[in-house]
């Protein structure tokens, strides 16, 4: 069919595109403006409502998970009597 040259072709592609995007991918500076734009947009300290918002739903889960296990442990005393 595609005689050795073809097997040669494969075989040289099956080892050298692993290299290759290793090299690619481990080069920081190709990704630092990406990963630093969307740090900042991700991670910003600048909207109090925000972190205002953030602050009310981690209250809000705390209460649910509270009452969440106080419905378990009165299950549990009724279970035992």
């Amino acid at each position: 069919m595609g005689g050795w040259k073809l097997e040669v072709f494969r075989m040289s592609a099956y080892v050298s595109l692993p290299i290759v995007c290793f090299y690619l991918f481990n080069k920081p500076e190709y990704f630092k403006d990406y990963l630093i734009r969307n740090k900042r947009y991700y991670f910003s300290n600048e909207d109090p409502e925000a972190i205002a918002k953030l602050e009310e739903f981690k209250k809000l889960r705390e209460k649910e998970s509270e009452l969440k296990l106080l419905a378990e442990i009165e299950s549990l005393k009724k279970n035992k009597k």
